[in-house]
């Protein structure tokens, strides 16, 4: 599933973002997590003051390695 909003959610883009997994693929992958969203399941982003978030492709939104 995904979506996008107009930002009204009082978060300014880093903000927005810092909800993505600082994790390294690598350091996902040792965890057990998706090396994709870091384990969030979750790729949140910024566009021309939009925000969006969609499930993440590689583990469909489980956060977990496949």
């Amino acid at each position: 599933m995904s979506w996008k909003t107009k930002n009204t959610t009082g978060h300014d883009r880093a903000a927005w973002r810092a909800q993505n997994s600082n994790a390294s693929p690598t350091e996902a992958d040792q965890r057990g997590d998706c090396w994709n969203c870091g384990g969030t399941g979750r790729l949140y982003w910024t566009h021309m003051g939009e925000h969006g978030a969609a499930d993440c492709p590689t583990c469909r939104g489980t956060g977990k390695k496949r």
